[in-house]
């Protein structure tokens, strides 16, 4: 696992709370699907927003580059929600 953050920080050093764990790699389908997951923070990458959709998840959308600014867009537009900073639920989307 990647163990520096920015500058000398490293995970190990963040303080996070006991149900926040950092790994290399997990199955986000599979993750998503939990029933403990309350929130998505996603770059908005197209089978993300379709992996919260389908199981409900809320989303904060922070797009970076090339088709995830669009994707932010369309849930945008299509839930009637904000998506810079603010939860989009899924649930909405799909009622």
């Amino acid at each position: 696992m990647c163990t520096r953050v920015a500058g000398n920080m490293t995970w190990e050093s963040l303080q996070v709370g006991s149900n926040i764990k950092f790994v290399d790699w997990a199955p986000q389908f599979d993750v998503l699907a939990h029933p403990a997951v309350k929130l998505f923070l996603t770059q908005s990458g197209i089978n993300s927003l379709y992996e919260a959709a389908y199981n409900a998840v809320p989303m904060v959308s922070v797009p970076i580059i090339g088709d995830q600014i669009n994707n932010a867009a369309k849930v945008s537009i299509t839930c009637e929600c904000k998506v810079w900073g603010s939860a989009a639920s899924a649930e909405m989307c799909f009622e």
